[in-house]
């Protein structure tokens, strides 16, 4: 066999080590260009190492796949000229199947490509990012009268929903505590409780009983547009309700706050600085009604008569 011909395997793995030592180097360079001139934390070290030995596995594979269509013709070419001699059936078979496989690697690797080059960018799809199904929110009364939770308040239903409703709902919800001109209440559920399901529709009359309430009283105006806030005679019972479910799964910071150890528990918050009313079980339209009245009445002055001790005469 002629010398150059014996010679050819070895220059061409050569030639791939040194293409790939190139590979390697650039993108350790780029990687350490990138990185910022401050110290780093161990632990921040560590991702950023992680990163780098992900980054370059990454661009040794599309590499490799955009070059084996390439590398499997050159060895293909080899053969017929140097090798041609020493070639039978089964080598040519296998030959055959290396080109068939790289074609098909090399198509996958295309078509991979182009889908990321149309996809959003990582920060886009992060802010983007949706989240399995949630059963808390605030209990809201459509105008066909069903009754849905909003898991974020400041959207509407059918919005998706993305990392951070819990902390959009918490602020709705404080904000409509603190307000004075909202009377709010929590019911805490669970899921597979019946009776946390049942609740949920005499919730949705509730809303809608302040509402005509509301309606009324400021003859015929919009709801919440008058008749709104704590300084009324009245409390809040002319005020918008406001009904806001947490799921326990989905709060358990908050169950574990409040104590909560039946389902559904239904929290009545007043005017502020007044205690919030608590029933544990469900509650029919009547039992609902008279608690709901009971806290938009209470102020923090009744509750201090109550509690101080009756002097003896």
């Amino acid at each position: 066999m002629p010398t150059s011909a014996a010679r050819s395997p070895a220059l061409l793995r050569t030639l791939a080590a040194a293409a790939a030592g190139a590979l390697l180097a650039a993108s350790l360079l780029g990687s350490w260009a990138q990185a910022p001139a401050a110290a780093v934390s161990v632990g921040q070290g560590q991702q950023q190492v992680a990163d780098v030995i992900l980054a370059l596995t990454g661009s040794l594979i599309r590499a490799t796949l955009s070059l084996l269509p390439g590398m499997t013709l050159a060895i293909f070419i080899y053969a017929v000229y140097a090798r041609r001699e020493d070639m039978d059936r089964k080598k040519w078979g296998t030959l055959a199947a290396m080109l068939v496989c790289s074609a098909v690697l090399w198509a996958v690797h295309v078509r991979l490509s182009a889908a990321g080059d149309s996809a959003p960018s990582g920060g886009a799809a992060r802010t983007q990012a949706m989240v399995g199904p949630v059963h808390s929110g605030e209990a809201v009364v459509t105008q066909d009268g069903r009754v849905v939770t909003l898991p974020d308040p400041s959207k509407p239903e059918g919005a998706p929903v993305e990392e951070g409703w819990q902390q959009a709902l918490a602020t709705a919800m404080t904000d409509a505590i603190k307000s004075g001109t909202e009377q709010v209440i929590l019911v805490f559920s669970r899921q597979g409780c019946p009776w946390c399901d049942r609740q949920l529709p005499v919730m949705g009359r509730a809303i809608q009983s302040r509402a005509k309430d509301i309606v009324e009283a400021s003859g015929g105006a919009v709801a919440g547009a008058a008749f709104v806030g704590g300084g009324a005679p009245g409390g809040l019972l002319l005020s918008p309700l406001r009904v806001f479910v947490l799921d326990a799964g989905e709060f358990p910071s908050l169950a574990q706050q409040f104590r909560i150890e039946a389902f559904p528990t239904n929290m009545f918050f007043g005017q502020p600085g007044a205690t919030p009313l608590v029933a544990q079980g469900y509650l029919n339209d009547e039992q609902l009604a008279e608690i709901i009245g009971a806290a938009a009445v209470a102020t923090p002055q009744m509750q201090e008569q109550r509690q101080k001790p009756r002097r003896k005469r």
